[in-house]
């Protein structure tokens, strides 16, 4: 539960109250969100999902190139 208390936070200081209106309640998001992962019957499933961290990181570094070529 301490990653979900860490991912509260973070998110509570990212995203203020735009979502929920503490970071409690974020807390509480994130775990429901990691905690089905434990249920899956075959974890090999995870290893899909690994798809949308590497789109996830592309998007980041297209943005920041573009930021960079474009502002000098």
């Amino acid at each position: 539960m301490m990653y979900a208390s860490a991912q509260g936070d973070n998110m509570f200081s990212l995203f203020g109250a735009k979502f929920a209106q503490s970071a409690h309640q974020y807390m509480l998001l994130a775990a429901a969100i990691m905690i089905p992962t434990v249920w899956l019957p075959n974890l090999s499933a995870l290893s899909f999902l690994g798809v949308f961290g590497v789109g996830a990181t592309a998007s980041v570094l297209a943005s920041v190139r573009e930021g960079i070529i474009t502002s000098g």
